[in-house]
C-alpha cells in the first residue's frame, strides 16, 4: 500500500474566506487520488479561547462568556462566508457545546488548567478541520475528519508526537482525510497540544510514521528567504536548502520551520517544501540533498533577538558554568553560546517564560552580571563547508562589538557573533548586500 500525500496548511492562511478557499483549490489540485490536509486552527478561535480561559480563571465569568460568544460567532461567520451554514452545522454544534460547557466549568472552579486548556484547544483544532473537511466535499473531494488523533507524549501544552506508532486512520481510496494539526492523544484518552510547531509537527510525524516520501507546507510567506523580509526587502526565497542550512536557519532565529520538525524529516530522510500559497513558484525544497554552492559562500543572514549575557566571575569552574546552564534550560531559558576567558565565563540566553526571568534573576542577587538587549546574527551556507576559515573575513568590513569572540557552533556551515539589538537595522542589510546581494550580482565573487 502506497503513502498518502500530505499537505498542511497554516493558521496564517485560515483567517479569511479567501484564504479557506485558495487552500481548498489547492488541496482539490494536489490530492486527487485522497491523501491527509493538516490543517491549523484560526488564530482569532485561538486568541478568543485563551482570553476566555484566561477570564474564568480570574473569576470573570461574564467576560469568559462574552469572549466565548464572540468564538462561536466568529465560526459561524466564516461558515456562512463559505456558503456552508447547512453542511458544516451538524458537525460543529456538538464542539461548541462541548466549549461552552468547558468555559462554563472552568468559571466556577476560578481556574482553567493545563488539561482543561488542551481540551479547549483540541475541540478549536476538531472545529476548524471540520470547517475544512465540509469546504472540500462541496468541491466535490470526499473529506472527512479523522477519526481519532495519532498517539502522543509529554505534559500538557508541550506535548511531542509519537512518530514511532503509525497512525492508524488512514484514508480509503480517493478519500482525503482532515486532521487537527498541533494536537496528539495520550496514554488516557486526554488531548494533549504540542506547542510551537504543532501542526508542522503533526504533519512530518505521519509521513515519518507512513514513510511518506514528504510533506507539502502551504504558507502565506515566500519559502525560507535570505533574510528577514522585514530589514532586507530584497530578501529572495531560497529555491533549495539542505537540512543542515534549515537547520541552522532555524536555530539562529529563522521563524519558517520549528528546529524539531526539521529533527524529524531528516531523520525520516523527508522532503520538505514550502510554497506560498498565492504564489506557488516562490518555493523552497529541503531534502538531505546539498544544493551545489559556490565555496565560501553564504546561504542567508539569520538572527536571534532578546538575548541575555550573563557572566559568571572568574572563579567559578567550568563545572559551574554547566550547572548554571542545565538549571537555567531546565526553568525554560534556551542558550546560544557559551564562552569560557580569564575575564569569567559567559553565557548567551533568551528567557523564554517567567519562570526563566525569575531564576536569571537569581543569579545576578548571587553575584553574576547580566545584561539584556543582545542579538546572535548568524550567517549560513554550504559554501562555507568548503572553505570555513574564509567566514571570518566576513567581519573585515564591519567594525563589530563581539562579546568574546565569535560563538563556534555545531554546525560547520555557519558563523555567528554577538552585536547590541540596535545594530541589526543597519548590520542585516549590509551583510546581506555584500554577501549575497553582490554575489548575486557577480557569481564569481569568494570570500
Amino acid at each position: 500500500m502506497s503513502a498518502p500525500a500530505i499537505l498542511k496548511f497554516g493558521a496564517a492562511l485560515l483567517q479569511e474566506g479567501s484564504g479557506w478557499r485558495a487552500a481548498a483549490a489547492a488541496a482539490v489540485e494536489s490530492l486527487p487520488q485522497g491523501g491527509v490536509v493538516v490543517v491549523a486552527t484560526p488564530g482569532a478561535w485561538r486568541s478568543a479561547a485563551l482570553e476566555a480561559l484566561a477570564a474564568a480563571g480570574n473569576g470573570d465569568g461574564a467576560a469568559a462568556l462574552a469572549c466565548a460568544r464572540r468564538l462561536a460567532e466568529d465560526h459561524e461567520r466564516q461558515a456562512r462566508d463559505l456558503g456552508l451554514e447547512a453542511a458544516a452545522g451538524p458537525a460543529s454544534a456538538p464542539l461548541l457545546k462541548r466549549l461552552s460547557d468547558l468555559f462554563q466549568g472552568a468559571c466556577l472552579v476560578g481556574h482553567a488548567s493545563p488539561r482543561t486548556r488542551d481540551a479547549v484547544l483540541g475541540l478549536l483544532g476538531a472545529l476548524s478541520a471540520s470547517l475544512f473537511a465540509a469546504l472540500l466535499a462541496s468541491r466535490g473531494l470526499p473529506a472527512r475528519v479523522a477519526a481519532a488523533l495519532p498517539s502522543a507524549r509529554g505534559g500538557h501544552g508541550r506535548a511531542r508526537p509519537r512518530a514511532e506508532i503509525p497512525w492508524a486512520d488512514r484514508p480509503a481510496g480517493r478519500e482525503v482525510l482532515v486532521l487537527p494539526g498541533g494536537f496528539g492523544l495520550g496514554e488516557d484518552g486526554a488531548v494533549l497540544a504540542y506547542g510551537p510547531g504543532g501542526p508542522d509537527l503533526s504533519a512530518v510525524a505521519l509521513a515519518a510514521g507512513w514513510g511518506t516520501p514528504g510533506v507539502l507546507i502551504w504558507t502565506g510567506d515566500d519559502g525560507i528567504q535570505s533574510a528577514d523580509p522585514s530589514l532586507v526587502p530584497g530578501a529572495q526565497a531560497l529555491p533549495r536548502l539542505s537540512y543542515a542550512e534549515a537547520q541552522a536557519l532555524s536555530g539562529f532565529g529563522a521563524r519558517a520551520l520549528h528546529p524539531e520538525v526539521l529533527t524529524i524529516a531528516a531523520g525520516a530522510g523527508l522532503e520538505l517544501v514550502l510554497a506560498n500559497l498565492h504564489a506557488p513558484e516562490r518555493r523552497t525544497l529541503i531534502s538531505g540533498a546539498r544544493p551545489e554552492r559556490q565555496p565560501g559562500s553564504v546561504t542567508s543572514v539569520a538572527y536571534k533577538e532578546g538575548l541575555h549575557l550573563l557572566r559568571l566571575p572568574p572563579a567559578a569552574s567550568l563545572d559551574g558554568l554547566a550547572a548554571a546552564d542545565a538549571e537555567l534550560r531546565a526553568a525554560g531559558a534556551r542558550r546560544y553560546g557559551a564562552i569560557a576567558g580569564p575575564e569569567g565565563m559567559l553565557l548567551v540566553l533568551r528567557a523564554e517564560g517567567a519562570e526563566a526571568v525569575a531564576r536569571l534573576a537569581a543569579f545576578t542577587d548571587a553575584g553574576a552580571e547580566l545584561s539584556g538587549g543582545w542579538a546572535l546574527v548568524a550567517l549560513v551556507g554550504e559554501g562555507l563547508r568548503a572553505t570555513p576559515g574564509s567566514a571570518l573575513r566576513l567581519l573585515a568590513p564591519f567594525q563589530l562589538e563581539t562579546v568574546g569572540g565569535l560563538l563556534a557552533g555545531s554546525s560547520p556551515i555557519s558563523v555567528s557573533f554577538l552585536v547590541p539589538e540596535e545594530r541589526l537595522p543597519d548590520l542585516v542589510p549590509r551583510l546581506h548586500h555584500l554577501w549575497i546581494g553582490a554575489a548575486e550580482r557577480t557569481p564569481s565573487l569568494t570570500l
